[in-house]
């Protein structure tokens, strides 16, 4: 059960490296932009701190980038340039050298045994899912279209119109964006599924295993955010050896940074912090909220709340005020929202993409019923997996009675019933201990309206358990760290029942890879199909996942789709019906307004 093939040892070693230079180069980015916006990190947790900073630069550079030129190796190269000239000027600056002051360590065990312990948990956890990341792909959306969007990313510039070739290339994840990146590095060309969503999996280990030290070092004195970090031990350790792990999936890459973001959060209210600590921490929340927004649109409400919360925190908390302040915090996220933005209008014709209402009046649109269509249909098979019927399911509520079951007999167990009937445990115990009473107490139990707000909107909008995320282990988590406020003695009991838990869930289904070589995706059969405007479609015969199919690909063939300059794909697609129709109603305003 803890023993990992030898002979794919090496290979693993390599994924882990690949995640590990990924960090130092985010990290460095996230220094120079922390300089730039005049955020201060110090200490162990300041430098994972910097890292979603990096991510935050990251994503906005890339969207920018991809406006104007694919994300391939030049990418690459001025990203790397960047988290190099980050670090150089940080060394001048003796940053690193806060990072492990003795100030920064303080609080840490100082008996080896401590050290040797939390390193081997979290060694353990970050080589299993490197060894789980070996294998293939097997979440279904990549092969229908997640591989396709960072290919499209990887060789051309963002390409207008191209929902009309699939609709779900118009999602516009973000996070594809850094899968492209990586997939112009060696040895992952083509493949960077196997480390793309490692790279968010391994600061969240990281940023885990931290709180141990502490716990570990001084129960009596545990912060909230450790607790939290420590409640989550059972989530952290499945999300590793999910088999999401090897895929784009934008479901995993949200919840862990919704996670990430909740962290930061909570760590606003453990303790009084200084004005430059609020403000640094204020930043990074605002950023990673953005991130989660432009990950996946779904994420708007979680991120949103939180963001709310820690702002409403930092202006009662903040006695004088400044404007560059206030400016540098919403710096990033004004810059990534509107890039975002951009990026929907450009991908399918709508400021946010599949809601029928916000679409704009250019040629390149994405039929409005296809829209709705599809807005529909992603409603209701989370409802009812399988229907195409949409009307059957959404004007009812016939379809809770299956969805139930299917929740109790799958992973919605773990995922959804055990944190939620925890959390709603626990509230009788906060009943008597009162932790609340304590300084700053009521803000955690506020926050808790984040991800229960997050909730009610996954219920009402997609009640699919892989779409709900990490929310209900937020509230989970939130529930039990608020508890060793008002009685620290929990804190060891806590510490030692998350330990047995990784043990006990060690033996959680999984199989190890012990193949010398990396597992590639399926090669389906292939055939051509021209559309009546004269472009020919790769499609798959015998599947609907088109998965590295030479591009354009699709599994279906719209019969209308034609392209806005012939032979120039980088031009993007339309739908001529559509098109013709947007023409009508221009000639007919245009003719109304002469009179």
């Amino acid at each position: 059960m803890f023993s990992l093939p030898l002979q794919s040892l090496p290979i693993t070693l390599s994924v882990l490296a690949t995640w590990l230079l990924s960090l130092v180069v985010i990290v460095g980015i996230g220094m120079l932009a922390s300089r730039v916006l005049g955020v201060r990190h110090d200490g162990l947790e300041g430098g994972l701190r910097a890292f979603w900073i990096g991510w935050a630069t990251l994503i906005t550079l890339l969207m920018t980038w991809h406006y104007v030129l694919p994300v391939d190796a030049r990418a690459t190269d001025a990203v790397i340039g960047l988290g190099v000239l980050g670090w150089f000027i940080a060394v001048l600056d003796r940053h690193p050298k806060r990072l492990v002051s003795r100030r920064s360590l303080r609080g840490m065990p100082r008996h080896p045994i401590f050290f040797a312990g939390v390193g081997v948990c979290a060694g353990w956890i970050l080589l299993t899912a490197a060894n789980v990341a070996l294998g293939p792909p097997w979440m279904y959306d990549t092969g229908l279209y997640h591989i396709g969007a960072v290919r499209w990313s990887m060789q051309y510039p963002l390409v207008p119109g191209l929902g009309n070739l699939m609709a779900q290339l118009a999602f516009n994840n973000s996070s594809f964006l850094v899968a492209a990146l990586l997939g112009s590095v060696p040895p992952w060309q083509e493949i960077s599924y196997h480390v793309a969503n490692g790279v968010i999996l391994l600061p969240v280990v990281l940023r885990w295993a931290v709180s141990l030290f502490r716990v570990l070092a001084r129960p009596k004195r545990t912060s909230l955010v450790d607790g939290y970090f420590l409640a989550l031990t059972p989530w952290i350790y499945v999300c590793a050896i999910s088999h999401e792990v090897r895929s784009f999936s934008t479901d995993y890459v949200t919840s862990l940074l919704a996670v990430a973001l909740a962290g930061e959060v909570l760590g606003m209210f453990g303790r009084r912090l200084s004005q430059p600590s609020l403000y640094s921490r204020t930043v990074v929340i605002v950023a990673l909220a953005a991130v989660l927004v432009t990950t996946k649109a779904s994420g708007i409400i979680f991120g949103t709340a939180a963001a709310l919360i820690a702002g409403i925190y930092y202006l009662r908390r903040t006695r004088a005020f400044r404007a560059k302040d206030l400016i540098a915090i919403g710096l990033l996220p004004t810059l990534m929202a509107v890039l975002w933005v951009g990026r929907n209008i450009v991908l399918s014709g709508y400021l946010l993409f599949p809601v029928p209402s916000l679409g704009l009046p250019v040629d390149w649109r994405v039929p409005r019923a296809e829209v709705q269509a599809l807005a529909d249909i992603i409603k209701s098979w989370a409802r009812t997996p399988g229907t195409f019927h949409t009307q059957s399911v959404l004007g009812n509520w016939s379809w809770v009675a299956g969805w139930a079951e299917r929740l109790w007999l799958g992973e919605g167990r773990f995922h959804l019933v055990l944190p939620l009937a925890l959390a709603a445990a626990l509230v009788p115990v906060c009943l008597v201990l009162r932790p609340w009473r304590r300084a700053r107490g009521w803000w955690p139990i506020a926050f808790c309206l984040a991800p229960l707000v997050g909730i009610g909107f996954w219920f009402s909008s997609a009640p699919e358990v892989r779409l709900v995320g990490s929310l209900p282990w937020i509230v989970a988590a939130v529930a039990i760290a608020i508890l060793p406020l008002g009685r620290r003695r929990w804190v060891r009991l806590m510490t030692v029942g998350s330990l047995l838990v990784v043990v006990t869930i060690s033996g959680w289904p999984r199989e190890f890879h012990a193949s010398t070589s990396l597992e590639s995706t399926p090669s389906p059969m292939i055939r051509g199909m021209l559309t009546d405007g004269g472009v020919v479609i790769y499609t798959p015969r015998l599947t609907d996942q088109c998965w590295d199919l030479p591009l354009p690909a699709a599994p279906v063939v719209r019969p209308k789709l034609a392209m806005r300059e012939p032979g120039r794909l980088e031009c993007g697609f339309r739908n001529m019906a559509e098109f013709e129709s947007l023409t009508r109603i221009a000639a007919e305003r245009a003719a109304t307004n002469r009179r």
